[in-house]
């Protein structure tokens, strides 16, 4: 993951893969430093973003939904931007 220099942000990024383990998105997860949730504080805010590939849209961001909870919203989009460039499998 990529760390900023004060420690307090960590981003992750992993593969999304569909049902048969083909490369199908990428999923961003972004922790949130040192602060407390306001609704549960025994825990740190976090946010993951998930693209998933969309190779007929031009450009953009589609929005598909979100989910989680207070201290850990998920956000779903399709997008070209989504889409594997390049694989090493």
């Amino acid at each position: 993951g990529l760390k900023s220099a004060d420690d307090k942000i960590d981003t992750t990024g992993k593969e999304i893969r569909d049902g048969n383990g083909v490369i199908n998105g990428i999923s961003l997860t972004y922790v949130g430093g040192k602060d407390k949730c306001l609704s549960n504080e025994l825990e740190t805010y976090s946010l993951m973003v998930n693209v998933t590939c969309d190779s007929v849209k031009e450009n953009g961001l589609k929005f598909i939904g979100s989910s989680g909870d207070k201290c850990h919203p998920v956000l779903s989009y399709t997008s070209p931007m989504g889409c594997p460039v390049f694989s090493l499998d």
